[in-house]
């Protein structure tokens, strides 16, 4: 589905539109029988994962070309994720809730979802040469 050039902007957008939905969900009913829903929510959210991995595949226009912005766009993106957990439990801890942590996460989605949406929509941009 992914290859799918009318399809990339709905799954990017939609997949990560769930992590704001479940987020959401989380700062305003945190507990309760409903809190499940959340859960589900973010993780079929991840699925944005594969996808994304494929568009670097299909963005790039050779095989060496695909294997350098893998690893350039891999080793970012696992140093920012190893970071991750720290700074939004640092969060957590400064601010004494989670609803600081979930609007950064928020945040880092609606990024995700801008970014997204140019690499997608610009059918002129290789993101390497």
């Amino acid at each position: 589905l992914a290859t799918r050039a009318n399809l990339q902007a709905f799954l990017v957008m939609g997949l990560t539109s769930l992590y704001i939905v479940g987020y959401i969900g989380l700062i305003f009913w945190p507990t309760g029988p409903i809190v499940w829903l959340w859960a589900v929510v973010i993780g079929v959210g991840q699925a944005v994962f594969p996808v994304i991995m494929t568009l670097i595949g299909l963005k790039a226009t050779s095989v060496e070309s695909t294997a350098g912005l893998s690893a350039f766009t891999q080793s970012w993106g696992y140093l920012f994720a190893a970071l991750g957990p720290f700074a939004i439990g640092l969060l957590h801890a400064t601010s004494g809730s989670w609803t600081v942590p979930l609007l950064v996460l928020i945040f880092l989605a609606a990024i995700q979802i801008v970014v997204g949406w140019f690499v997608i929509r610009e059918p002129s941009l290789r993101l390497v040469p």
